[in-house]
């Protein structure tokens, strides 16, 4: 865990709240046990993540499950607002769809039960890609693949994303994700959403880079656009995958919105240049290429692409001023050495910078997120 993220209760009282909690939603167990209740090291810096299985007994049958719960952090946090009640109404909607999504089962605005308001799933067993350490770097499960293995992994990854592009946003319900406030298009009021975050989080401390980026952006600003339902943080360190490389679950739906395809498959590309090239990484084998991997989305999708780079900055503005303010916290927590290049030369700050012609140091910074020492 990158540093720890409060939930404002004690463990030890979180786990006894929550088999309180849970009886009264399963009334016909007896004798209901929290066998484990914990968070994983590396659940990182959004909402808080808590590993949970019961036991109980019902008509003389010895059952178990294992859940996941998702709790809004308290304190000084990555993001200004968080609202684990729209991921969950999300992901109840995709329910009903083909796209793989977790079972959500019950949600829970009262804080008094684990100190901040939370939604309860079911756990879906898999792997998933790691971001920090890169999924990428040597020894980790991917890279313990063959490179045709990898290959399907991102294919059908890719698949998946089509599909929740070619979702009936309207007939499901999820008029609700669209993102609300300044901006005539969909893409406008994206980047007002960026540029609030961007004041939130560094205040008068601007970024250049950031603030290059964010003019580039209100200059090339696409308009008529097809917009559909966004996953909005779409990439395979946020999918499951069984043995077989299948996508069995499509996690992390706090960004979810109402906008270009285009979007996700940004992003996509983005943090996939992002966790590979800007953490000192070469693209795995078996990798699709940048080009190999719009032009296969426009295979899946039988529809062509536009303005792609557009919001491959759009995700590098987003995942700048991220990685600024993650830092930030970090420097506070003296988990890393409170140096102000840190700040504008990190993998993300250089992602960016390479989207839109920026040139940055090539020595200096940090090599990883997560504090490796200075290149």
């Amino acid at each position: 865990m990158l540093f720890d993220n409060k939930i404002g209760i004690s463990d030890s009282d979180a786990a006894e709240n929550f088999r309180n909690w849970i009886s009264e939603r399963i009334p016909e167990a007896d004798d209901l046990k929290v066998r484990k209740f914990e968070r994983p090291k590396d659940s990182g810096f959004s909402n808080i993540t808590i590993l949970i299985d019961i036991s109980w007994r019902q008509d003389g049958t010895d059952r178990s499950q294992s859940l996941v719960a998702r709790v809004e952090p308290v304190g000084e946090t990555l993001f200004q607002h968080y609202d684990v009640e729209f991921q969950f109404n999300v992901m109840k909607k995709l329910a009903q769809t083909d796209v793989a999504v977790p079972t959500v089962l019950w949600n829970e605005k009262n804080p008094d039960v684990l100190g901040a308001p939370f939604f309860v799933m079911e756990h879906v067993q898999g792997e998933i890609p790691s971001d920090d350490p890169s999924f990428a770097a040597p020894g980790s499960w991917v890279m313990s693949l063959e490179p045709d293995q990898r290959a399907l992994l991102v294919d059908n990854g890719l698949k998946s994303l089509v599909a929740v592009h070619q979702l009936d946003w309207k007939e499901l319900g999820l008029d609700f994700v669209a993102r609300t406030g300044e901006g005539d298009t969909s893409a406008a009021r994206e980047l007002a959403h960026y540029e609030n975050f961007y004041s939130w989080a560094v205040g008068t401390d601007n970024c250049e880079v950031i603030d290059e980026a964010i003019s580039w952006a209100k200059e090339n600003l696409p308009q008529g656009e097809e917009v559909g339902l966004s996953w909005g943080d779409s990439r395979i360190g946020n999918m499951i995958f069984d043995d077989s490389f299948s996508v069995v679950s499509v996690i992390d739906w706090e960004g979810a919105t109402l906008s270009s395809p285009e979007k996700d498959l940004g992003h996509w590309l983005h943090l996939s240049r992002a966790f590979t090239e800007e953490f000192g990484f070469a693209l795995p084998e078996g990798f699709p290429s940048r080009e190999e991997v719009v032009s296969r989305y426009e295979e899946l999708s039988g529809r062509p692409t536009a303005n792609v780079h557009f919001y491959e900055v759009m995700s590098g503005i987003h995942g700048a001023i991220q990685a600024n303010r993650a830092l930030r916290l970090m420097m506070k927590a003296d988990i890393i050495p409170n140096d102000p290049n840190s700040l504008s030369n990190n993998p993300f700050t250089r992602a960016l910078a390479k989207l839109i012609g920026h040139e940055l140091p090539e020595t200096g910074g940090l090599a990883t997120i997560s504090g490796s020492p200075s290149r």
